[in-house]
């Protein structure tokens, strides 16, 4: 097939469709218990523009009165104009998530042709329908809040293309290289992972135009890894929310020992390669196990799959360098996630591979790009078709809060928190004996948070069970005594019981952790000056 302009706009348009094709299910999912209630319902900023200036200097959750070491002032303006513009409507994000993401899929298809030069546009546009259709990107786009992920994605193809085109325009070259760094600034603001975009371009470089290496075309590569440093330093310093390079800020056995986390990235790494090839597997969350030694058999035939996979691309680096770009591509994109520089908030999430993905299907377009060995672009088209119908059907788990914390139940039964989960969003559809049972699981699995014991007590009161949901008051506040929220339910339940004497200590009590709540010092007020049962 051609790549002449008439034939690249059809192409590009079915590729952008196909985003709106596996995700049509998802514009009926809902705002879910958690991150969305942080990042937008309850987001106070997104709603008063005098606030956008907060964007770029506070955490992205601050609008909820709530800390984070996260930063992503992009994500949060495109929500402020959803919300000016049509309010809080979940199908509003979801709309924002498909278009970045279909975004990401034409601009893959535009890299295909620019760095796999002997295959046609056909082959180019299967591999980037198929990237698009993939069931591994569902958690990213599926969900109301996944925004970040398929912008700064679709930030660091733009900087490629443009700096690409940058190196073959000689009289527009400053505004193309301009056009870059605006995309890089734009990744930035937008997730971290995007501080890669430096040696994503000198990788684009290298593969492309290996013959330019004047002095010019080398200096224009200076910008963007200085623009990199300041963005790091910013980050570091004035733009430090807190646990920037160490999520736990304490000293464990995964974040002090180097071995513990190069083994660990060793199976993450490859488990990456095999699940996008084969998403038989996929999870939205998982506990992944810790591996402190290269002689666990895990550990042992990981390291022999990229081993071998980076002798393969070492071999072949004449014939098909394009292939070790896509390995190096992957290993790139991947770094802000290894827990080699900054110890972050997990060991593994499926959606990591959004990004690094991207190299995977650049080593498979190098070694398809001779189509006439066998028909690629109609085999590779019915593998995104059938992607496209596990993406459609996967987009559902993020239906509603039950429906997510449900599975979630079922996936990792043994983890406390998942039950937690579970029943505050049973709660939410007042299915209280249900969340009762779900809080009685994750206090019987983990029982450390006076949390679970509140959030039972609130689920047995729902049922009109006060003495058991006291006896669980008690429990939250002997656990933390100065747990807030326990306290106010219980002195509100010893008021409705006519228990002023003991509603007042309950007061008082909490008068001593919040002694400048001036609300609460009237209610002692009034609460002191009627009669004492």
């Amino acid at each position: 097939m051609s790549r002449d302009r008439k034939v690249l706009l059809p192409a590009c348009a079915a590729v952008f469709a196909c985003a709106f094709l596996a995700y049509a299910s998802s514009f009926g999912n809902r705002f879910l218990y958690g991150d969305d209630q942080n990042i937008v319902t309850n987001n106070l900023y997104l709603g008063d523009w005098s606030a956008l200036p907060r964007f770029f200097t506070r955490n992205y959750i601050a609008g909820a009165g709530l800390a984070s070491n996260f930063y992503r002032p992009a994500q949060m303006t495109i929500y402020a104009l959803i919300v000016h513009a049509v309010g809080r409507v979940p199908w509003a994000f979801h709309l924002a998530s498909v278009g970045f993401h279909g975004l990401c899929g034409v601009l893959l298809l535009l890299l295909l042709l620019e760095l796999l030069p002997q295959a046609d546009l056909a082959l180019c546009a299967a591999l980037a329908a198929l990237w698009t259709m993939h069931p591994i990107a569902a958690e990213e786009i599926a969900m109301t809040t996944g925004l970040a992920t398929p912008a700064y994605t679709a930030a660091l193809l733009a900087a490629v293309l443009c700096f690409l085109r940058a190196l073959e325009s000689g009289t527009r070259a400053f505004a193309w290289r301009s056009a870059a760094l605006a995309a890089f600034a734009f990744g930035l603001a937008s997730k971290e992972s995007a501080v890669v975009a430096p040696a994503l371009l000198a990788l684009a470089h290298w593969l492309r135009h290996p013959e330019k290496r004047d002095r010019a075309s080398l200096l224009s590569h200076l910008p963007f890894w200085g623009l990199a440093a300041v963005y790091v330093g910013l980050r570091l310093t004035w733009l430090d929310f807190g646990g920037t390079l160490d999520f736990y800020q304490q000293g464990n056995a995964f974040t002090q020992s180097l071995t513990a986390r190069l083994c660990t990235l060793s199976t993450a790494l490859a488990y990456g390669g095999w699940a996008f090839a084969v998403p038989t597997t996929l999870a939205p969350h998982r506990d992944w196990p810790i591996f402190t030694s290269p002689r666990q058999v895990p550990v042992i035939l990981s390291l022999a799959a990229l081993a071998a996979a980076a002798a393969l691309a070492l071999a072949w680096r004449s014939r098909k360098p394009a292939v070790a770009a896509g390995l190096l591509w992957y290993l790139v994109c991947y770094a802000p996630f290894s827990n080699l520089w900054a110890k972050i908030n997990a060991v593994f999430y499926d959606h990591w591979l959004y990004a690094p993905s991207i190299g995977l299907v650049l080593i498979a377009g190098a070694l398809m790009q001779r189509p006439r060995r066998a028909p690629w672009p109609a085999i590779v088209g019915a593998l995104a078709l059938a992607f496209g119908i596990a993406t459609s059907r996967r987009s559902l788990i993020w239906k509603d809060s039950a429906s997510y914390f449900g599975m979630m139940v079922r996936q990792q039964p043994a983890v406390a928190r998942n039950w937690t989960n579970y029943g505050i969003s049973l709660m939410e559809q007042q299915l209280f004996p249900q969340a009762a049972m779900a809080f009685q699981r994750a206090i019987a699995l983990q029982d450390e948070f006076p949390q679970s014991h509140h959030d039972l007590a609130r689920s047995l009161l729902a049922m009109n069970q006060p003495a058991p949901a006291e006896a669980e008051y008690l429990r939250a506040l002997k656990m933390d005594p100065g747990f807030y929220y326990s306290r106010v339910d219980l002195a509100g339940l010893y008021m409705r019981q006519g228990r002023k004497s003991e509603a007042l200590t309950q007061l008082l009590a909490l008068q001593k952790t919040f002694p400048q709540d001036a609300g609460l010092a009237q209610s002692i007020a009034l609460l002191s000056a009627q009669p004492r049962r």
